[in-house]
């Protein structure tokens, strides 16, 4: 029975690397981009994790738990990802804050197969323990609130299920460690359907306010409500610099008296909005799904010269944004 369930989940371990495969052009023109890749790696570890655990060899049992934890660990690498995911940082958080992380959760594992000679299988201490579940926790919390609610809660259940055998609290079950691979094909299955209900969405709005509605939610749900509330904090210093008649909320730009008016106050507002989202967004692709020129918006800053989203603007960049935007 055990190796019937061991070869299921190895299939729709395969499935899932598929899913994920298909869901690359979602992320084109954006930099989520570098979290899909994490995402397709993590699907291979699992997939390997459960190919070598028994369905087609079986390891030496303490490389057999430390594949597993290994294949764990590689599951919170896309939120991680996530959390440094602007422009120009997104390419060095992946050397310096990702891979680091990788290393710093495996080393404990790696300490125990290496003092043991791979003879017993790794076994997670309290702290270690409680490093994964910190990192698991935080990388996963800003998704939920919004349309990815459910896939976090479905990769952060993944997670935990590819763990359980170093944990040693929980009995050694290679039912429930190789249950991984069905929690994350759902993950995966549920991001991709959001991903493309919005873009179908922003695809099918007519006016200003309704694609930047879409698009503002759409950005939500990928990065997640901690860099959603920092471009609000940053748009109320546009607000109050070019004096907008409209403000950026959760749940996109406010309307005004009349659909007429607040279409007005969005094309004034948009040259920012559009700069806001160029850290994110290719600006070539936030104008093909606004469809609107690139041309008179507000030029997005170098790279040595890029600033935190959170800390206003200089009454030089402020007094440019308004020639710009009038």
């Amino acid at each position: 029975m055990i190796s019937a369930y061991a070869w299921l989940m190895t299939g729709l371990a395969a499935v899932n690397c598929w899913q994920v495969q298909r869901q690359r052009p979602l992320h084109a023109g954006m930099t989520s981009g570098y979290a899909w890749y994490w995402t397709q790696i993590s699907a291979l570890g699992v997939l390997f994790a459960i190919l070598f655990s028994g369905a087609v060899s079986a390891m030496n049992p303490a490389w057999t738990s430390g594949l597993q934890y290994l294949s764990a660990i590689l599951m919170l690498t896309p939120a991680v990802c996530m959390l440094g995911a602007r422009r120009p940082g997104v390419a060095a958080w992946q050397w310096f804050v990702v891979l680091p992380l990788i290393f710093v959760l495996a080393w404990p594992g790696a300490v125990q197969i290496v003092n043991s000679n791979g003879r017993v299988p790794v076994q997670l201490s309290l702290p270690a323990l409680i490093g994964f579940c910190l990192v698991a926790l935080m990388s996963a919390a800003p998704g939920l609130g919004r349309g990815m609610t459910v896939a976090c809660l479905l990769q952060l259940a993944a997670a935990a299920a590819a763990v359980s055998p170093v944990i040693p609290s929980l009995p050694h079950s290679t039912l429930l460690s190789a249950s991984a691979a069905l929690l994350q094909l759902l993950a995966t299955t549920r991001s991709g359907n959001c991903l493309r209900q919005h873009q179908a969405q922003l695809q099918k709005a007519a006016s200003l306010h309704g694609k930047t509605t879409h698009l503002w939610l759409l950005f939500q749900d990928l990065y997640g409500m901690i860099w959603a509330q920092r471009l609000i904090e940053r748009a109320r210093d546009f607000e109050r610099s070019e004096k907008w008649q409209c403000s950026l909320t959760l749940d996109g730009f406010t309307t005004l008296a009349t659909p007429a008016e607040t279409e007005q106050a969005i094309a004034r507002a948009l040259p920012a909005f559009r700069w806001l989202l160029g850290r994110f967004f290719a600006g070539e692709w936030v104008d093909a799904q606004l469809n609107v020129s690139g041309r008179n918006v507000l030029p997005r800053p170098s790279e040595s010269a890029a600033s935190s989203l959170a800390r206003p603007q200089t009454d030089s960049d402020d007094s440019t944004s308004k020639t710009l935007i009038q």
